[in-house]
């Protein structure tokens, strides 16, 4: 199910067309495209995505390059998105990302983390001069009980170490 707030609280917005948690999702184009997670209660590792529309349809979305599920996503520019981290079948962590293209709906490998990660947050700030956006992640656990507290940004193609939180 995908629930929207509205005046007195949460209300059922759709039903979307396949149970996940553990998923990530980014707007584009008035519709929220979410990635992979994981099945309630058997716990599979998705490879699938879905959209769900404004007018609270949802459809099927491309496969990922592989299952992944405990994922963070960041906007690039307006119509690419670069997925980083997570968890897979093979690792518990890892250091993979994948730009996706929006308006082609195609995948392409991207460069890998500094370290591997999931259950992270990310995002895209944008330098208030030179309007340049940057992706950034934050955080996360590299196993069940190793927190992270290393940043990374993508400049130039490539992640950079950024300052540790405080």
């Amino acid at each position: 199910k995908c629930f929207k707030y509205r005046k007195g609280g949460w209300q059922n917005f759709t039903n979307m067309t396949e149970s996940r948690y553990r998923a990530d999702g980014i707007v584009y184009n008035n519709a929220l495209h979410i990635f992979g997670g994981q099945t309630y209660p058997i716990s599979s590792i998705l490879q699938s995505s879905e959209i769900v529309h404004e007018d609270g349809s949802s459809s099927e979305g491309p496969q990922l390059p592989s299952p992944i599920s405990s994922h963070a996503i960041a906007s690039i520019n307006s119509s690419v998105s670069i997925i980083t981290g997570g968890r897979t079948n093979n690792n518990s962590y890892s250091d993979k990302t994948w730009y996706f293209n929006h308006a082609s709906q195609e995948f392409q490998p991207g460069p890998n983390l500094l370290e591997g990660r999931h259950s992270h947050s990310s995002g895209t700030v944008t330098d208030q001069v030179t309007k340049e956006k940057t992706a950034i992640i934050v955080g996360g656990l590299k196993n069940s009980n190793d927190y992270l507290d290393s940043t990374e940004m993508l400049l130039n193609g490539e992640w950079k170490t950024g300052k540790t939180p405080t």
